[in-house]
């Protein structure tokens, strides 16, 4: 279990404190609440009523970490050092997850790997007059925008970097049976997710989309001006934070590659 959180930015959308646990409508708000404070109180509130009445027959250790959601930089270590003792237990639970259905429990298996990359563009020393510039010097803003459209066909969802399916293990007959019992129509999960639109990767039902391939987005972008009024300025730099969710088999270096390719073929200068 980890006990951080993301950024709780933007505030202003928020109806709350962040950071104050609110109770309204029978729900309950604050920063972490699903995902994974909440989920470390429901735990302890069921020991805690084992013990009352008696019922807990089994040692129970909580491992609770707070780098989760930097990239847990200790955690491997730290296991390290309790190898020995945790080899000897029967079982783990990981409360990590979701339901994807309301009231229905469900017991998630496997989950996608991660790795997040933090892009930079940078053309020059300062902003530029685009009136002065424009024509004559790249656009780092531009030149991100183009390298992610070749990276993902943005309406199907398809990532375009070479190779990057090639290695992704088929799901089995067993697990795509265990799948379908959790099946939910098209007019349900979109709902449940309050979009707008879905994208079918490869003909496959969005709600399983998710759980059997590998997915590429972009979390942010930021480049220029965008206040208030006109301002034709040529940035002098453009950064973007993205994400790969991996599965099994797969090799991220062929991300790396792909990206060390294409910037070198669209831009190359003295940072």
């Amino acid at each position: 279990m980890e006990d951080d959180v993301q950024p709780e930015d933007p505030v202003r959308e928020w109806d709350s404190e962040p950071f104050v646990l609110t109770q309204k409508n029978g729900r309950f708000y604050g920063r972490g609440t699903a995902d994974n404070k909440g989920h470390i109180i429901q735990n302890i509130a069921a020991i805690e009523e084992l013990v009352s009445t008696q019922s807990l027959k089994n040692t129970i250790v909580f491992l609770i970490e707070g780098e989760e959601e930097t990239g847990s930089e200790n955690f491997a270590s730290y296991i390290e050092t309790l190898k020995k003792e945790l080899m000897k237990v029967d079982v783990f639970f990981i409360t990590d997850v979701e339901m994807y259905k309301k009231n229905i429990p469900m017991i998630i298996y496997a989950l996608r790997g991660l790795v997040y990359f933090e892009l930079q563009v940078c053309v020059g020393e300062r902003d530029m007059h685009s009136g002065v510039y424009g024509n004559a010097i790249p656009n780092p803003a531009q030149i991100v925008c183009d390298l992610f459209a070749q990276m993902k066909d943005v309406r199907t969802g398809e990532v375009q970097i070479p190779g990057f399916y090639d290695d992704v293990r088929k799901i089995s007959a067993k697990e795509m049976e265990l799948l379908f019992k959790n099946a939910m129509s098209d007019v349900e999960f979109q709902s449940d997710a309050g979009a707008y639109s879905l994208t079918s990767l490869r003909g496959v039902a969005p709600y399983l989309a998710p759980k059997i391939f590998p997915s590429l987005d972009i979390h942010g972008f930021e480049s220029g001006f965008t206040g208030e009024g006109p301002k034709t300025i040529i940035p002098a730099t453009a950064r973007a934070k993205f994400s790969c969710r991996l599965v099994e088999h797969q090799d991220v270096k062929k991300v790396d590659q792909f990206l060390q390719l294409k910037s070198f073929s669209v831009f190359s200068g003295n940072p």
